[in-house]
Formats: structure tokens, C-alpha cells, sequence
């Protein structure tokens, strides 16, 4: 009988040659699952496909990613040429504290050679700060609001069918970022449009994909997912995911994370509800777009490697900045690009924000971290090996 160690070495050899391939080949190592396409017809970068053209499809080119420096109240972006124009004034909530897409949403504007500043505000997940930051908007009117994350927009534009003009920002353009289902969120009716001063992007691909994509690592017959109750967003994932189990044909069950007294959700019991997890041994932990889990990524993938648990995320920063397995993603720099494109259609181009749809971006990258596969001892099929982004610390 082969040994696991034999296993693993062989597994190791594999990927081994494939990067080396890929690297003579002058690949980077990016793939795609296109939405609607079956599991196992995986796409490389460069060719075209039915339906890759499509929000949810396809693989974007990588970018540089660096630390966002520290925010300041106001940070002013100038560019040659720019010096003697007025700049725009954006407002930035933050949720979480600085990210990749704030910077790429900042860096953006200095590359386009476009003047603007930045007054940045930073919630620090507490929905009781946005108020107060809907007060200062109001008072001194911004060229243009940016959000981002989920969990503000609500706060700061309502739901699309219960705006309170005295309670919302209604006035001023609002482009909302990194909103995982602006439509099931209810900030917008449709993708479309949202029939106001609003547009946006989302950064996560389709569940239907990632679903697939997960299929095409290994049998899906159990699916796990922890998720935080205090946010709208982790719920949203969660209905959807319960409709699409049994046309996937697997059994969801759902773990949500114990709160406070002061109904918080709890950091220091994540280890304790990855091990529960791990008792009813699902094929993947998911873990959807959610900032609380997002804020304690380091925790919740350590404790899953600990349980020998296989995760599959829906954001970078699960692979990048901890050690979750497996993902399809958007990678955070690009998503605050594609933001700001959208803000400047809204302040250059003189476009209303009504009239520029939600989106998601066209293309994805499957990403797996050949580290964790070894920690969980679960390598995905060679075929998918060759398409996707190997990544390790």
C-alpha cells in the first residue's frame, strides 16, 4: 500500500515540474472556472470562451501588491499637471481599516493624472460611527462618497425601497465597494441600475462557481460554513447557499459565531467552533465574505489547519495574508481600480451613478496555497494544477 509520505512526495514532485513548465512556458499561473461551465472544464488566461466575457468569468492580470500607507483625514493625490486644478473631493469609509482596495482605489486617480483628495474615515467595523460619518458628509459636501465592505452602504444609502433623506446620503454620488450581493443586500433593485445616486462592484464570483470550482479540488457532498450574525452580508451568503444545495447536491451546515455580552462576535471562541466544525467533518469549510471573519482570517484558517479542515474562501486575503487552501477571488488592488473607473465616469465623465450598473469583474483567479495542501495533506487533480495560481508564505 502507498504510504502517505509517498503520496505527498509525489504530489510535491508534480507541482514542482508544473511551475517549472510554467515558468520556461513565460506563464504566470492563473486560471478560471467560467460560470456555466462544468466542473471540470477549467480555461487558461488568454483563451476565449463562451460566457468569459461575462461578470464572474475569466481570470484578471495580477498586480503589484504593497502596503496602504497609514490614512490621514485628508490625503491629497497630486499629479504632473494636476497642480493647478481643483481637486475632487472623495470621502472614504472604511470598515476595517486600511486595504488593498483603498490603495488601489487612491493610486488610481494619481495614475489617470486625475487631482483629487481623500478625506478618509475609518469605522472600525462599529455600525454606530457611520451615522456621525453621514452628519460630516452631509455638512461638507464631497464631490463623491466611497464605502467598503457590505456592511456600510446600508447605513449610508438605505435600503434602495426605505430611504430616510434625514438618515442617508441621497445627494452626493455614492460608489460602494467590495459588496458581496448589492441585489440581495437590497441597495439596489437590480444590478443594472440602482434608480438613484448610487453604483458599486462586488468582488465576489458567483456562489454557482466557486461551487464548481470546489468540485473540481474534490468531492462536495458536505459543505461547512462559518459565519458572523451581526453583519447582513454572511446571512445573504447563506440563504443563497441553502437554495443551491440541492441542485449541487450537498448538505450545508451552518455554524454561526458566538457573541458577548454585548452581542459581539467572539475571536477567542473561533478555535473552539473550527474544532466543532471538524467533528462533523465537511469536505470544505467555506468562508464567504464576511469582515469579522476577514478581521481574524489568521485565527479561523490556523484552527482549520490545526483540525485538518479544507478551506475554500471568497476573498484574497484568506490565501494571501493567512493560509486558507483554496479560492476563486478578485484581487483586492484591482477591485479598488475598477471603483475608482467607476468613480471617474462619475466626476470626468459627468455619467449619473444610476446609469452605471453594478458589477462584479470579468475575469477571476483561482488561487491555492500548495503550503496548506500540504498542512491538510488534500492536493488538488494535476489538471487543475496546471491552471491555477500556486501561492505559499
Amino acid at each position: 500500500m502507498t504510504s502517505a509520505r509517498t503520496m505527498r512526495t509525489t504530489a510535491q514532485a508534480a507541482i514542482s515540474r508544473l511551475v517549472d513548465v510554467a515558468r520556461r512556458a513565460g506563464c504566470t499561473g492563473c486560471s478560471l472556472l467560467a460560470a456555466g461551465v462544468a466542473s471540470a472544464a477549467l480555461i487558461c488566461a488568454g483563451i476565449a470562451v463562451a460566457g468569459a466575457e461575462e461578470p464572474g468569468a475569466g481570470l484578471l492580470a495580477s498586480a503589484q501588491m504593497s502596503a496602504f500607507p497609514s490614512a490621514s483625514a485628508v490625503a491629497p493625490v497630486e499629479t504632473p499637471g494636476t497642480a493647478t486644478k481643483k481637486p475632487f473631493r472623495i470621502y472614504m469609509i472604511q470598515w476595517r481599516g486600511p486595504t488593498e482596495t483603498d490603495r488601489g482605489f487612491t493610486e488610481y486617480f494619481a495614475q489617470e493624472g486625475i487631482a483629487a483628495e481623500f478625506i478618509v474615515r475609518n469605522a472600525d467595523r462599529n455600525p454606530n460611527a457611520i451615522p456621525e460619518f453621514v452628519r460630516e458628509i452631509k455638512q461638507t459636501h464631497p464631490d463623491l462618497v466611497y464605502t467598503w465592505g457590505g456592511a456600510a452602504p446600508p447605513l449610508v444609502v438605505g435600503r434602495y425601497d426605505a430611504v430616510d433623506p434625514e438618515r442617508h446620503v441621497v445627494d452626493i454620488p455614492v460608489v460602494t465597494c467590495m459588496v458581496a450581493d448589492p441585489v440581495e443586500l437590497g441597495v439596489v433593485p437590480s444590478w443594472e441600475s440602482s434608480g438613484r445616486n448610487v453604483t458599486g462592484t462586488s468582488h465576489v464570483a458567483p456562489l454557482e462557481v466557486q461551487l464548481r470550482a470546489m468540485q473540481a479540488y474534490g468531492p462536495l457532498q458536505h459543505l461547512a460554513i462559518i459565519y458572523n450574525t451581526t453583519e447582513p452580508g454572511p446571512g445573504v451568503v447563506l440563504k443563497k447557499l441553502r437554495q443551491l444545495s440541492g441542485s449541487f447536491g450537498f448538505w450545508l451546515s451552518a455554524w454561526p459565531v458566538p457573541l458577548d455580552r454585548d452581542g459581539k462576535p467572539r475571536p477567542d471562541a473561533l478555535p473552539a467552533l473550527v474544532h466543532k466544525v471538524a467533528e462533523a467533518k465537511p469536505d470544505f469549510l467555506y468562508l464567504g465574505p464576511d469582515s469579522f471573519l476577514g478581521a481574524h482570517r489568521a485565527a479561523v484558517t490556523e484552527a482549520a489547519l490545526k483540525e485538518n479542515v479544507p478551506t475554500f474562501v471568497s476573498s484574497e486575503i484568506y490565501l494571501k495574508e493567512a493560509e486558507g487552501l483554496a479560492g476563486i477571488v478578485s484581487r483586492y488592488y484591482n477591485m479598488g481600480q475598477f471603483c475608482a473607473y467607476k468613480a471617474e465616469q462619475i466626476l470626468v465623465g459627468g455619467k449619473r451613478p444610476q446609469d452605471i450598473p453594478f458589477q462584479t469583474l470579468k475575469r477571476f483567479t483561482y488561487m491555492i496555497r500548495s503550503d496548506a495542501a500540504h498542512e491538510v495533506d488534500y492536493y488538488p487533480p494535476i489538471a487543475l494544477l496546471n491552471m491555477a495560481e500556486l501561492i505559499r508564505q
